[in-house]
């Protein structure tokens, strides 16, 4: 039987997770430093997904984020009783309901951006401006879409 080493080659896994959970961590700092309330993961994908695409269909944001429209319903009466988002009806399908940040939604986008600029900077504190320029450079490459 062989036996199992780790090295970077098998280990990429698990650090791309730490490093995810490392930037939500720093990311949850922020935020809580600048006094507003945080969102559920969840949440901000869904919003992160209206604020750069506009209004969308629940189905649009499934496809996009790889779920069922069904799991997103929860979320998004979340977002609309936190007045974030709200849905309205889509013109060129009656059977579909479009859903939009409000402007509170907008606001904390806003925030969320600003708080996004300050693990930036934690990463450029920590690693260097060159590294950290690079590290994201790579990783903007292997996300893009082929």
């Amino acid at each position: 039987m062989t036996e199992l080493v780790l090295n970077e080659r098998n280990d990429i896994g698990q650090l791309l997770m730490l490093a995810n959970r490392d930037f939500h961590r720093r990311l949850a700092g922020e935020i809580r430093r600048r006094g507003v309330t945080e969102i559920s993961s969840a949440q901000g994908a869904i919003m992160t997904h209206i604020f750069s695409h506009g209004p969308s269909r629940m189905v649009d944001i499934a496809d996009a984020k790889g779920v069922k429209s069904q799991s997103l319903v929860k979320v998004i009466k979340e977002l609309e009783s936190i007045d974030y988002v709200r849905r309205f009806a889509d013109h060129s399908d009656s059977r579909a309901k479009l859903i939009e940040l409000t402007s509170s939604g907008k606001q904390h986008m806003i925030f969320l951006s600003e708080a996004t600029e300050g693990v930036w900077q934690q990463y450029v504190d920590d690693l260097g401006l060159e590294k950290t320029q690079n590290i994201f450079a790579s990783l903007r490459f292997l996300t893009a879409s082929k």
